[in-house]
């Protein structure tokens, strides 16, 4: 791992995704229709005006009386000052809409209250050419004078926008002086804008929908949030870290907590932000290890993985020897890792996260094991179950297509097989709940075994080098650690009571402090602290098929079909004890790694 070296306070460094997206670049289509009534489907087009606007000059404008087959009624010629007699030489609508369907090209149609206008445009274009639609964005000045001039205006009408806020052009329900009027209000709007941190189309087009106004201010920040893969971490004022995340593209997750996501937990989050870390790194597999890493080492307050304490984590416990389970009638108990009644060679299947998930699985274990297991007259078959379980535990080493790979998940078939036969009884003797128990019951168990036999496994790697050259990945795995790049690290942080803003560079990625020590955790049983961070990478290992070993320690073999899923009484899926398909990894530089 390395920090870019940089030290110091920036006051200004904007990130910029596409520049053709920069507010001031972008080609504004501003236009209006008079009508001569409300619907676009029994009324006709009048007149219509449109400027095309970029960086606050006029680049081009049209401006037209349109002839239509009706009549106009008194009310609207009254309202607009459009004589029926104006309208008698003037252009035909086909050759009016045509000129305007020339300037939508590369533009932004802009309107107040947009979807009227574009409902007469759109079905006039339809009208002369079927196949033809104004499918360009929109912005309607009239939902983002809702957000931005509340408090200003009495209402949002244009006229009375225009009057209050003293614009240049005042409209006059004539088509170009709309425009002109409009034009002004967009100006303004956009320097409104800036005060939250808007500088993209994207941005602009979100603004209505910010979540509230209370948090709104802060969306300034996103200003210097980098459009790049990397992790990206929440602190309060008093600097504790209450959240951590990652995205492929951090500004646009991070803005997403302002206008889109609805969770419980945004508003609270966003109303304690004082500071943003931002970690860059050079992949997403990089970015999903950083993220757990954080995640265990800083146990955020909005995390859901963070409210786990390492010693809350359960395990089911196993007998260490037949004759421990001789005459008694209790179950396999239910421990957790901080128990004092851990010896040094005990058992366990886990972890699992919570006592329910456990009890479920464990519940899942007993109904085949049950009632011999406890009983003076348990069967060798029964008790197998337990010592394959436990071997497979304890040795979690996977082996060649000619050595004991069959006998080394024999265990998971059986259980399976075993699971399936005891769900079927009870549904066809219609206990659906307790059936409903053992299928939950049954995926925890027997993901909880294969993902404490893969890390394990994992964890006992002395090195492992892998490349797929369809993610631009490089991989690096020892003993469980995992080599991650961050390119870069900056916070960046609100001012109190000003509406400044400061950029560190160069920060140290955040830590707890205080460690607590190291529980003892029972044999064949994953680090907690790096149990996520582990399965995580398994899981994205699993999800790329063209991997190609660099180097390695040692021959492995790894099962194409090491799914939980795979294994579940309910998975259409068998686990075939002639075709168990284990590519052998040799470590050729050139050999494919064959994943599911």
């Amino acid at each position: 791992m390395f920090y870019l070296d940089i030290t110091g306070t920036q006051t200004m460094q904007l990130e910029f995704h596409h520049q053709d997206s920069y507010l001031d670049k972008i080609k504004f289509l501003v236009v209006d229709v008079e009508t001569t009534g409300t619907s676009a489907i029994d009324n006709e087009i009048t007149e219509i005006a449109a400027v095309v606007v970029q960086g606050g000059r006029v680049i081009d404008s049209y401006e037209t009386l349109v002839a239509i087959k009706g009549e106009i009624t008194p009310f609207i010629s009254e309202m607009t000052g459009i004589r029926p007699a104006m309208l008698e030489r003037a252009p035909s609508l086909e050759e009016a809409i045509t000129r305007f369907y020339e300037m939508t090209e590369d533009t932004v149609v802009v309107g107040h209250n947009v979807r009227f206008d574009l409902s007469f445009l759109g079905a006039a274009v339809s009208r002369y050419w079927p196949s033809a639609k104004i499918d360009n964005a929109t912005i309607d000045t009239l939902t983002l004078s809702r957000r931005l001039l509340r408090g200003e205006v009495p209402n949002f009408k244009l006229s009375t926008i225009a009057g209050a806020l003293k614009l240049d052009h005042q409209p006059a329900h004539r088509a170009m002086a709309d425009v002109l009027a409009t034009v002004d209000l967009l100006h303004l709007l956009i320097e409104r804008s800036s005060s939250y941190g808007v500088v993209f189309l994207e941005e602009f087009e979100a603004l209505p929908n910010l979540i509230g106004d209370r948090h709104a201010k802060k969306l300034r920040i996103c200003n210097y949030i980098p459009r790049k893969t990397g992790v990206y971490w929440i602190e309060n004022q008093l600097g504790e870290v209450s959240y951590v995340g990652k995205s492929t593209n951090l500004n646009e997750r991070f803005r997403s907590y302002f206008n889109s996501d609805s969770r419980k937990k945004v508003d609270p989050m966003l109303g304690s932000l004082a500071s943003v870390g931002i970690a860059t790194t050079a992949t997403e597999l990089e970015a999903l290890l950083l993220e757990s890493k954080l995640i265990a080492e800083l146990r955020p307050r909005f995390n859901s993985l963070g409210k786990i304490e390492a010693s809350n984590l359960c395990y089911i416990e196993l007998p260490i020897n037949r004759k421990s389970t001789k005459g008694k009638t209790n179950k396999l108990p239910i421990r957790r890792l901080s128990s004092p009644q851990w010896s040094s060679d005990s058992q366990a299947i886990g972890p699992f996260r919570s006592s329910a998930s456990a009890k479920l699985a464990n519940f899942a274990l007993q109904s085949i094991l049950e009632p011999n297991l406890f009983s003076r007259d348990n069967t060798k078959e029964d008790f197998d179950i337990i010592t394959g379980i436990t071997e497979l535990l304890t040795s979690p080493k996977p082996t060649a297509p000619n050595g004991k790979s069959n006998e080394t998940l024999r265990i998971l078939q059986y259980l399976s097989h075993h699971l399936h036969i005891k769900m079927m009884t009870l549904a066809s003797s219609c206990e659906f709940e307790r059936a409903e128990l053992l299928r939950r019951g049954s995926d925890y168990l027997i993901k909880g075994i294969l993902r404490q036999w893969i890390t394990c496994y994992l964890q006992e790697i002395e090195i492992l080098e892998l490349y797929a050259s369809s993610q631009d990945v490089r991989l690096l795995l020892s003993f469980g650690q995992i080599d991650i790049s961050v390119k870069e690290i900056k916070k960046i942080s609100t001012l109190a009571g000003s509406s400044q803003i400061k950029i560190t560079s160069g920060t140290p990625l955040p830590n707890r402090g205080d460690h607590p020590p190291k529980l003892a955790r029972p044999n064949g049983t994953p680090d907690p602290e790096t149990f996520d961070e582990l399965w995580l990478l398994w899981k994205y290992i699993t999800r790329v098929n063209d991997w190609e070993v660099l180097t390695t320690s040692t021959p492995l073999a790894l099962p194409t079909f090491l799914s939980h899923r795979s294994f579940s009484p309910t998975s259409n899926k068998r686990y075939d004890n002639a075709n168990p398909r284990y590519p052998l990894l040799c470590g050729a530089s050139n050999l494919k790694m064959i994943l599911r």
